[in-house]
């Protein structure tokens, strides 16, 4: 009886060890992105949590399409100002010439306006110092000058007194 015993419990734990031993079954879940932060090169499902730096603006010259933390790095080549009026001065429209070179006409008065903003005159350049000039319908003027940098959206309020 102790030898069926002994036979038995042996089958039984031979039993046991094929069927539990194999790791292929254990699901180990993490980041399986090897571009990743966070990568963890023992995980067999990804979880979503990878973490991938880099430039999120879409306007910058590098954005990273694959990135889901931005990290800062974002460069630009140019930015932008935009030139606009909240006084209506009764002059008409103000034409706007940077550099000598005519850029537009703020035809609208607006507390205060965004880069692109309709009836305000935005321009986009290199990083650098401009000088501009505003000119009413009527001979009033005003001048300046405006730096610009990359990425940035300067904003230029006109005084045509």
């Amino acid at each position: 009886m102790r030898k069926s015993f002994t036979f038995l419990a042996m089958l039984l734990g031979l039993f046991i060890f094929v069927s539990c031993g194999g790791d292929e079954d254990i699901e180990i879940f993490g980041c399986t992105d090897p571009d990743a932060e966070n990568y963890d090169p023992e995980a067999t499902t990804d979880d979503e949590t990878c973490v991938i730096k880099g430039c999120m603006d879409v306007e910058a010259d590098n954005f990273d399409s694959e990135a889901n933390s931005d990290d800062g790095s974002c460069t630009y080549s140019t930015g932008k100002a935009v030139f606009y009026t909240f006084v209506d001065y009764g002059y008409g429209a103000i034409s706007i010439y940077v550099e000598g070179e005519y850029e537009g006409q703020v035809t609208v008065k607006i507390m205060m306006a965004e880069c692109g903003t309709d009836g305000c005159v935005t321009i986009e350049k290199e990083p650098g110092t401009y000088n501009w000039n505003a000119e009413s319908q009527d001979g009033h003027t005003t001048s300046g000058t405006v730096t610009i940098e990359g990425g940035d959206c300067k904003k230029v309020s006109l005084n045509l007194l």
